[in-house]
């Protein structure tokens, strides 16, 4: 039996052509594992934190992670992710001084986030442990959009994929540092 389905495959791939299609679906089928991995630890870890947590750290907990830092990482990053999409996959990556330009633009992300951080603490009258939790995740969320856009740019789709969404395992583990701080 195994021989007869191999010899069918062979004969479908090299006679058809139908090789084109194979590359695609494998790529989405990588693709839909990786988000559905993430999809699940973080289902799993809103289940596992609303039965641990109570109602308003779980409330906390929801909104620094599901609405401040988002929201701060994307009016911070202003589009520099798909920037760095568009010109690096014209040219070439190496020539230019990406390290710099890295270095002065996370400066400047850390900068804002900071100042951002602190006025929402203030606003919502958060604790110095929330506000620093606001500061270092969203710093990381920026980061890690912007490090993806240089992955997508050298068209290595899946580690910029698992990069961007791993965020909220990050924030998980800044979480538990939070929790453990109060």
């Amino acid at each position: 039996v195994k021989r007869i389905v191999q010899w069918i495959r062979i004969q479908l791939l090299s006679k058809m052509k139908i090789s084109w299609i194979y590359k695609p679906i494998h790529i989405v089928s990588k693709n839909f594992i990786i988000i559905g991995i993430i999809a699940a630890a973080q289902a799993l870890t809103t289940i596992i934190l609303g039965r641990r947590l109570p109602k308003d750290d779980f409330g906390l907990y929801s909104f620094l992670f599901t609405s401040i830092v988002p929201l701060v990482s994307s009016i911070v990053i202003l589009g520099q992710n798909v920037s760095v999409v568009r010109y690096f996959s014209k040219y070439n990556f190496l020539e230019f001084e990406w390290k710099k330009y890295f270095r002065k633009i996370s400066s400047i992300y850390i900068i804002l986030i900071f100042i951002i951080g602190l006025a929402v603490s203030i606003y919502y009258n958060l604790g110095v442990a929330a506000c620093g939790c606001i500061i270092i995740s969203t710093v990381a969320a920026t980061i890690l959009a912007l490090i993806g856009g240089f992955f997508r740019s050298n068209k290595k789709f899946m580690a910029a994929i698992l990069l961007e969404r791993s965020s909220p395992p990050i924030f998980l583990a800044l979480l538990t540092i939070f929790l453990v701080l109060n």
